[in-house]
């Protein structure tokens, strides 16, 4: 008889609610047997109709261990009515009417099964998690149901849902069932650890098994971030006894185990254990055993870099929702404890759910899976979250670099290479590898290349040499095999062998170039001194932009450009920036890049400015990318870039306000190469005559909003400050402020650089705008001149300084007439003392 659970007084309610419905939300207290009692009761269900259940779950490890605990409570073995199916493992037949699946191999379920005939309902387990291919598969199930399959049933379901957002997105009923089979308390960190993450541990377990209060005897579960943290807690327990004598059993528990290993982790075991794991026993398991769970409160969480492309890691704390999926697994089989390795504080501050997988992750397989199903619309598609612009559009890209679609954006259709990819059950960026590799007779090989990425098994930073190794795990072998089947099963055109690979490890390289067209790298030398060790590091700067380091090696000696295979960005939680680690390269020849189609080659024409030798130059280059693969440098033609540049770098004016400085802006900047005062006196001489002579056409510089419209046709033609300084300025304004040429010698006369005096000497006339031009000269200069000189026939006369022997100023008038009457007697009478040796007629009309 199947042991009652809490769930069990709430199935008639769930039936009865989708038999008047077609979705429901369900939430359900960790431990409640939501994950095997409500699938098992849709068996039954009047709307199944002898029709199959897919459930939905978010590891593979949970799907079979939930199908082997509803076969068992129906008393069946494994395969009959109750089965499951991901990659390599398809228990099942035609009388399989329940079947588990993970999430991924439901979307390549629907390759075969757009519409899901034959399916009654489909149950997503554990949705909390957000997925990214859980929120596809959500949507695009209420799109069925809006469209082919109204009778198409869903259930959403987990522990710690938002309820209210899901509510809103599907329009439907909830139920929810907050009772556990057996209380759990929940212990806090008075103080935030000050010791590493192991020893945290290792110091929380003795303590607990020393206090008899405190510990039950049951087996220890102990949620750790990665499996670099697995390894070291494990070293650090490696002596740690239990409270009735004997060592504990230190057991690994993650996804890349062994079935066997895994099971030693799942059944329960006369040892007591202590119970590793990474999140993938965080929903869905019940470990038999445990009634203690260790919380560290971390996790690791995948993304990818925005500047690379490259996928990232990071270690973050988790969200409240798994805190209380973490602490359910202690109260599945009796009254449990979890010790939460953090504050309540801590605990109380944090995010109420985990952020979602389609708003850090990678969409290119999503959205080339869409597009292949051509059921629904990718621009209108129903996403529960809308993926973020950034994502959609850099995937987008992805695929048209790719080959997959025609045109980098989500209305772009499939191409034919795209009909071929998505055959393959695998990245895009794989499935595009393994079809080069094909072309190229070397589909074995990169097929075994491929299988190192997909499970993360390359262990050498040169990628070539850890398939010439040809050690590949069971695991590895099964996915190479995969890989190779599934090529060699797409028909099409593409396929027919190239004759352009010299060698195995040429057709290697370029099919992995194929497959990361965007992830190309140059090598640069650094100096020692930057390493934290000693001898040479190397710089790679990648095509996407950035750069990083890593040692000098064999694998980097031979070649200056690569195809990064595999890296990383890991960001700790204290940690400002993040590191980008490369594990696996392998060299490529720059001229491979030319073949790529389409391609990131850009050829560039760009202008900069020389500072030595004053003058713009034309750089033309080729580029994958932000890489240069080849570049000459000229002097620049004339044109509008080039004035830019001229203007920029060479008088120091920002391109963008060009339009908007003002006169005496411009001719600060001029100031840099000719005399400012020079032409400030053209300015204020073109201002007099636009002001006396309006019939002239001149135009008044200081009246002129863009100025720039008219200095634009002084710099045509130039690109160096040396043509600027030949420029004969004073002309050049003359004529761009309106003076025609053949009134050059009138505007001279209209506003003359000097003044003929009565002493022979000729004085220079002084402009400058807003006041009356004026001359300077020895008061002597002007004995025998007796009206002052005046411009515009006598509208505007001329201020004179006279000066003293000594070139001071004794007078400043605009009436000389009056000066001679009026003030000279006693200036007389006072210089004549001072400079007797000067003449000093009483009467000035006559010169001395």
């Amino acid at each position: 008889m199947n042991q009652s659970l809490p769930i069990d007084a709430s199935l008639p309610e769930i039936l009865a609610s989708l038999n008047r419905n077609n979705r429901l939300i369900l939430q359900a207290a960790p431990g409640s047997g939501k994950t095997t009692r409500v699938p098992a009761a849709l068996l039954d269900a009047e709307f199944s109709k002898a029709r199959e259940i897919l459930v939905l779950e978010p590891r593979r490890l949970a799907a079979k261990w939930a199908a082997l605990r509803v076969s068992d409570e129906r008393g069946e073995p494994i395969g009959q009515t109750v089965g499951y199916r991901f990659r390599f493992e398809n228990v099942g037949g035609s009388r399989t009417r329940l079947r588990f699946v993970t999430e991924g191999m439901f979307t390549r379920m629907l390759l075969e099964n757009p519409w899901l005939e034959g399916i009654a309902a489909v149950v997503l387990d554990e949705f909390h998690e957000r997925h990214l291919q859980a929120d596809f598969a959500l949507g695009y199930v209420r799109r069925l149901q809006e469209t082919e399959r109204p009778d198409l049933r869903l259930v959403v379901m987990s522990a710690t849902l938002d309820t209210e957002a899901l509510t809103q997105y599907l329009r439907c009923p909830v139920v929810q069932v907050n009772a556990r089979q057996f209380p759990i308390e929940i212990e806090y960190l008075r103080t935030s650890p000050p010791k590493s993450l192991d020893l945290t541990i290792h110091d929380e377990i003795v303590r607990l098994v020393s206090d008899p209060l405190r510990d039950d005897g049951g087996d220890i579960l102990v949620f750790l971030p990665g499996m670099g943290d697995i390894r070291r807690t494990a070293e650090t327990l490696s002596s740690v006894s239990g409270n009735r004598g004997g060592k504990l059993s230190v057991l690994l528990l993650h996804g890349d185990l062994s079935r066997a290993e895994q099971d030693r982790a799942m059944l329960k075991s006369p040892e007591r254990r202590v119970i590793l794991s990474t999140n993938i026993a965080e929903t869905s398991l019940t470990i038999e055993g445990v009634t203690i769970v260790i919380d560290s409160g971390l996790h690791r969480i995948a993304g990818n870099s925005w500047w690379s492309g490259v996928p990232s890691l990071r270690t973050r704390p988790i969200s409240r929702a798994s805190a209380a999926q973490r602490a359910g697994r202690a109260g599945r089989m009796g009254p449990g404890r979890c010790i939460r390795l953090y504050t309540r504080g801590d605990h109380d501050s944090r995010a109420p759910f985990e952020v979602s997988e389609i708003s850090r992750l990678d969409l290119a397989q999503t959205i080339l899976e869409l597009k292949s199903l051509r059921t629904v619309s990718l621009t209108d598609f129903p996403w529960f979250e809308d993926p973020p612009v950034l994502s959609v559009g850099a995937a987008c890209e992805l695929l048209y670099r790719l080959g997959a679609v025609q045109s980098p954006n989500l209305a772009g259709d499939l191409s034919p290479m795209g009909e071929q990819m998505i055959r393959i059950p695998a990245h895009p960026r794989l499935a595009r590898m393994l079809l080069e590799a094909a072309s190229r007779g070397a589909l074995p090989q990169v097929a075994a290349l491929a299988a190192l990425i997909s499970e993360s098994g390359l262990s050498n930073l040169d990628a070539l040499g850890s398939v010439s190794q040809n050690i590949l795990s069971d695991r590895e072998r099964r996915v190479r095999d995969l890989f190779v089947a599934a090529a060699r099963s797409v028909p099409g055109p593409g396929l027919v062998a190239k004759t352009n690979s010299s060698s195995q490890s040429e057709a290697l390289a370029r099919s992995a170039l194929a497959g990361f067209p965007d992830r190309v790298a140059k090598k640069r030398a650094v100096s020692g001194g930057a390493s934290r060790g000693h001898g040479t590091q190397v710089e790679l700067m990648f095509s996407s932009g950035g750069a990083t380091l890593i040692e000098n090696s064999e694998a980097v000696n031979d070649d200056d450009f690569f195809v990064v295979i595999d890296a990383q960005e890991n960001k700790a939680v204290h940690h400002a920036r993040a590191r980008t680690i490369i594990r696996s390269l392998c060299g490529i020849k720059s001229e491979w890049l030319f073949d790529l189609e389409p391609g990131l080659l850009q050829e560039r024409d760009e202008y900069e400015w020389d500072a030595q030798r004053e003058k713009v130059f034309q750089v033309s280059s080729i580029s994958h990318g932000q890489l240069v693969l080849a570049e000459t440098r000229k002097p620049a033609k004339p044109g509008p870039k080039s004035l830019e540049v001229l203007l920029n770098a060479g008088l120091g004016l920002e391109v963008r306000r060009l339009e908007t400085y003002s006169l005496p802006d411009w001719l600060k900047a001029l100031g840099r190469i000719v005399a400012v005062e020079a032409l400030e006196n053209a300015c204020a001489r073109l201002s007099l005559v636009a002001r006396y002579r309006p019939e002239s056409g001149i135009q008044d510089p200081y009246a002129i909003a863009n100025v720039f419209e008219v200095f634009r046709r002084t710099f045509d033609g130039k690109t160096t400050l040396a043509e600027l300084r030949d420029t004969a300025w004073e002309t050049e304004l003359v004529l761009a402020f309106g003076c025609r040429p053949d009134l050059l010698l009138s505007f001279s006369d209209w506003v003359p650089t000097s003044i003929g005096l009565p002493s022979g000497r000729r004085a220079r006339v002084h402009y400058k705008v807003g006041q009356d031009p004026w001359v300077a000269s020895r008061l002597q200069d002007f004995f025998g001149m007796k009206q002052g000189p005046s411009l515009f026939s006598g509208k505007l006369p001329v201020i004179l300084h006279l000066l003293a022997p000594n070139q001071r100023p004794v007078q400043v008038t605009a009436d000389l007439q009056s000066f001679w009457q009026k003030t000279y007697p006693e200036i007389r009478n006072q210089l004549s003392r001072r400079y007797p040796k000067h003449a000093w007629p009483a009467d000035p009309f006559r010169q001395s």
